[in-house]
């Protein structure tokens, strides 16, 4: 794993989500509260278009680390001061939520979590 400090940053071309997703705006306001700026930013409309890019060469994907499956072609880089979090919710209808099985599952949410 490769650390990048904001000079590196700086050269480089980030590709990012569209608005709306979680991690390109956790990612920029990050960036943006440590004054981190990229060259350039380039906009793709899927997580997959994202990595597609970054394998081509193009740039920096933005993408959350429990998304990426195992490549030997791509390496993850982290921003050097600091890093960036996310909060990810399980949801299921209102009506099931009481089952035996959602109970086991909502079990093992909240236990990880304490």
């Amino acid at each position: 794993m490769q650390q990048s400090p904001r000079e590196d940053f700086a050269r480089e071309t980030l590709l990012i989500r569209e608005p709306g997703s979680e991690t390109r705006e956790l990612l920029l306001a990050k960036t943006g509260q440590h004054n981190y700026r990229p060259k350039r930013m380039i906009e793709i409309g899927r997580r997959s278009g994202v990595l597609a890019a970054a394998m081509a060469g193009m740039g920096l994907a933005a993408v959350s680390e429990h998304e990426l499956d195992p490549n030997d072609a791509l390496r993850i880089v982290r921003l050097k001061s600091f890093r960036v979090f996310g909060v990810n919710h399980a949801v299921c209808l209102k009506s099931r939520h009481k089952t035996r099985v959602m109970r086991e599952l909502l079990d093992c949410f909240e236990s990880k979590t304490e």
